[in-house]
């Protein structure tokens, strides 16, 4: 949004966690138009406000500009925003043990996390429901994750410590076709106006990039590098690329994977990238492209055993 479309209509679309609503400015004040609420305009910043005190609730609250949807979200004076798929763990990593095999699988999210989980229930008797994807976190599965806080040397520690890796470019264009075509409310309110693939594409980017401000409280895990998650783990001793994950279950902890996320659709792929997101991808998940290089020798290469 430029100044100049601030100046012409004195309109500004704000989208907060709980409330989204077009507001009227006058001078250095900014109206909801739905109810009685107003805000003083404390900072400008390109034409735009900025920050905003609200005297009702005695709250001063951030905007961040969005040009996909030209609308603000509205967050925290720190910069953290909430979400619906919140951390639930913000020490480290949570994980599951797969016993037969004596193996500590990290549950990265979009690093294959249902198959892991699914195989691990699947060999405990259970049987998540294929028809959602989302029938494998229910309360049956979270009773079976381990937090990264009751991790402990003396209990956890012979067994192997896996972490699965994956392309960062392939595991972002997973995470945007899933919020596209396959869960649109994963990232709601965010990104409920984003009408076209690039509007997704750079509102999750931006999205991404603001995740740096939930440090070190709760933070969206689905944004979150999976770099992060490999430096707060409490070791590695091996890593699976996640397109071996099934090989390595049937040579290495001999068992049948078992999968629970059987919609395929993929209407978002690379080909729907620009340079541009390219480029801020890499910026905004820098760790990650550092990741092969700096677990190279840990990379699990095919044999029996790692």
């Amino acid at each position: 949004m430029s100044s100049s479309t601030i100046v012409l209509s004195n309109m500004i679309k704000l989208i907060h966690f709980s409330w989204q609503d077009t507001c009227r400015i006058e001078k250095n004040r900014l109206f909801r138009s739905r109810g009685q609420d107003s805000a003083i305009i404390l900072e400008w910043e390109g034409g735009m406000p900025s920050l905003l005190f609200w005297p009702r609730y005695h709250s001063v609250e951030r905007l961040v500009y969005n040009p996909a949807t030209d609308s603000c979200f509205v967050v925290s004076r720190e910069g953290c925003f909430r979400t619906t798929c919140f951390s639930e763990s913000v020490t480290g990593p949570h994980f599951t043990l797969h016993e037969a095999s004596r193996t500590l699988f990290y549950l990265i999210p979009k690093n294959a996390n249902s198959t892991q989980m699914g195989t691990v229930l699947h060999e405990l008797g259970f049987h998540p429901n294929q028809s959602s994807p989302s029938k494998v976190w229910d309360d049956v599965a979270r009773r079976h994750l381990v937090y990264h806080q009751d991790y402990d040397e003396t209990v956890h520690g012979d067994y192997k410590h896996v972490a699965v890796y994956r392309d960062p470019l392939d595991r972002f264009i997973n995470l945007a076709n899933y919020a596209w075509c396959i869960d649109r409310g994963l990232f709601h309110p965010y990104t409920r106006e984003c009408s076209t693939k690039s509007a997704l594409i750079d509102t999750l980017l931006l999205l991404i990039s603001m995740n740096r401000s939930n440090h070190p409280g709760v933070f969206e895990q689905h944004l979150e590098g999976q770099a992060w998650y490999y430096h707060h783990a409490p070791r590695i001793d091996v890593v699976i690329p996640i397109e071996r994950l099934n090989d390595y279950m049937r040579q290495v902890m001999k068992v049948e994977p078992f999968f629970c996320n059987v919609d395929s659709r993929s209407e978002l792929t690379v080909g729907d990238m620009s340079a541009g997101h390219m480029d801020m991808l890499r910026d905004v998940w820098s760790e990650d492209f550092n990741l092969k290089e700096e677990y190279g020798h840990l990379f699990w290469e095919g044999t029996e055993r790692p």
